[in-house]
Formats: C-alpha cells, structure tokens, sequence
C-alpha cells in the first residue's frame, strides 16, 4: 500500500491513500478499493455499470471491515486455512 491519492492503481495494483484522509476512514477506503480490485478481478467490471458497482461496493466495504474488525479470530483462521501465516 502506498500513500497519495485514495484510487487504486490497476497497472501496480496498488491502493493509494490521500495523507489527509482521516485514519478512521482509512480501512474502509483500502478496503473499498480492494472490492473494486475484486471486481475486476472476476470480470463483474463487465457484467455491471460502473455506478452499480460503486453502489455495491460503497455498501459492502464498511461491513467488511467491521466483521474483520470486530472478530479478529476470523482473520487468524482465513490466513491459516489460506496457508499464511
């Protein structure tokens, strides 16, 4: 993750975060990017419009990062489960 601007760089595939940006809004933007970069990932990028992909990824990002944040277990047993540390 690099610092900058909070658009995700699809050639570094990197997600850049505006320095000004509130710290309490930071995982939720990360994590809305990341969905953008799931996405297109599995080609919904083709099948929906852009404002429909906004509109779900405006919903779904704060959630995740609630239940990530609010069961740290469950991230402990994907990273085991996925192989990682």
């Amino acid at each position: 993750m690099t610092v900058c601007s909070d658009r995700q760089t699809r050639k570094t595939c990197r997600i850049i975060v505006d320095p000004e940006q509130a710290a309490s809004q930071v995982a939720d933007t990360v994590m809305h990017e990341l969905l953008h970069a799931c996405c297109d990932l599995i080609g919904t990028t083709d099948q929906l419009t852009s404002d429909v992909e906004e509109s779900v990824v405006r919903r779904l990002a704060p959630v995740l990062v609630d239940v990530l944040a609010r069961n740290p277990q469950l991230v402990l047993w994907v990273q085991h489960s996925a192989g990682g540390s």
